[in-house]
Parts: structure tokens; C-alpha cells; sequence
């Protein structure tokens, strides 16, 4: 074929998707804004407008100011071994865009759900998962981490967890953090509706509780195990206000 009838087609071709774009333009307008939105919510290699994030999660209104409301905080994020784990993506995800410093700590049954290169690049720092692969220098890993958060939030926290936390137990990293960590904690219990109802739980929260700790209570729904009832992990965006509530209570 010939460069100028190669041409002649590749043009008509472009000239064509223009006319069925121009066609179907409301049905690609609504395509281009959820891209939009994909393209603020993803983590690029280069930093996406401050305003288009702000935006996408103030509406319109939104400003860059609004998106810096947790500058200089640093959440330690616990991720535990439940289904809801990947809703943990989305929370790290919203509070970098807040302008926190997000490090997560998973625990080996979380690793099952979603993997740590997930976190890693949402974050944009290292995924930490083993107590016994901790940092180079001389202060272990988890003391340094325990010294370092401003917030210990644990989205989604399983039954497993919160017993450990409540009896004080710590046979992981996530355990050896909390009990060493000076800072406020705040927990998402996300389980079986019968799990959470079960005494030895409920006798868990109560006694998180009582030592001052956040406990965002789960919601009701249809449950991954095909359970309805108490037990979902709650909302994101709730979670996400708790948190600039607990660490900026003038946003």
C-alpha cells in the first residue's frame, strides 16, 4: 500500500471516530468524567492537580487547602486477614490525598487478600508485614513505627486482632506496635455477624473501649460469608472523617 493511500485511510478512520464521538456525545461525556475521576483517585508517576483531587472529593468547591488538612500527620495503618481488606486500598488511597503520611503494617492473613505492592504504591512508602524482617538500624521497626504515628487506625480489625489487642498478646508486628505506641487508636471491626455478637467480642470492645480507644462500629448488610446482619466493614468515607476528626478537628 502506498504511503499516501496509508494516509488517506488512517485520516478518514480519525475523521470518522470524530463524527460518532460527536454523535454519541453525551453517552462519552459521561465516559470522560468517570476517567476523570480513575485519574485523580489512581497514583500516577507524576503528582495529579491538588484542585482535581480536592474536587473529586469536595465537589466542586473543593480547594488545595482542604486536601493539605492532614499534612504533617502520620497514620499507621493496620490492615488484618478479612475479605474487606481491599477497602483498605481506598483508605490509604484518600488519606495521602489528605496530605498524611500513611504507613502500612499487614498481617500475614491480610497478605492472602490483597498484596503489599498494592499499599506500596498507594502509600509511596515500604509495606512492613514481618517482625522478623524489620529496618536497618539500630531501633527495631516497630518501635520506630509506634514512635513515629500520630494515629494507629486498623481497617478492617478481625476478631483475631482485637483479642490480641485486648488481652494484650503481640505474636506479630501489628501487635508489637500497638502495645508499644503512645498514640490514639482507632479501630473497624469487619466480621461474621455472629463473631461480633459472640460475648468474648463484644467483651474485647468493651475493654478497648474503656482504655479511650476509637471503635468505628460496622454496618449492616449482606456479609461476604452470605450472612446478613452486623458485621460489614464501615463506610470509607466515614472512616476517612474519623480520621480528620481524631488528628484536625477544625476540618
Amino acid at each position: 500500500m502506498s504511503r499516501l493511500r496509508f494516509n488517506f485511510i488512517f485520516f478518514d478512520g480519525i475523521r470518522r471516530a470524530a463524527g460518532r464521538a460527536n454523535s454519541e456525545q453525551s453517552h462519552y461525556s459521561a465516559i470522560s468524567l468517570s476517567a476523570s475521576r480513575i485519574i485523580c483517585d489512581s497514583v500516577a508517576l507524576h503528582r495529579p492537580d491538588p484542585n482535581c483531587i480536592a474536587q473529586d472529593l469536595y465537589g466542586q468547591s473543593g480547594t488545595a487547602e482542604m486536601k493539605e488538612c492532614l499534612s504533617g500527620s502520620t497514620v499507621v495503618l493496620g490492615v488484618t486477614g478479612s475479605i474487606a481488606a481491599y477497602k483498605a486500598a481506598d483508605i490509604t488511597s484518600k488519606l495521602v490525598k489528605l496530605g498524611a503520611d500513611v504507613r502500612v503494617v499487614m498481617t500475614r492473613e491480610a497478605t492472602e487478600f490483597v498484596g503489599p505492592i498494592t499499599f506500596h504504591t498507594l502509600s509511596r512508602n515500604p509495606v512492613c508485614s514481618n517482625l522478623w524482617d524489620e529496618g536497618k538500624t539500630w531501633q527495631p521497626g516497630h518501635i520506630e513505627l509506634a514512635d513515629r504515628a500520630d494515629l494507629l487506625l486498623v481497617a478492617p480489625a478481625t476478631a483475631h486482632i482485637i483479642a490480641c489487642f485486648a488481652q494484650g498478646l503481640a505474636p506479630d508486628l501489628l501487635t508489637s506496635i500497638y502495645l508499644a505506641t503512645k498514640a490514639p487508636v482507632m479501630i473497624a471491626p469487619a466480621m461474621n455477624s455472629k463473631m461480633l455478637a459472640h460475648p468474648a467480642t463484644q467483651r474485647n470492645l468493651e475493654e478497648l473501649r474503656q482504655r479511650g480507644h476509637t471503635i468505628v462500629d460496622p454496618d449492616e448488610g449482606l456479609l461476604a460469608c452470605g450472612y446478613e446482619g452486623k458485621g460489614k466493614l464501615s463506610d470509607v468515607e466515614l472512616i476517612v472523617q474519623r480520621v480528620k476528626d481524631k488528628l484536625n478537628p477544625a476540618s
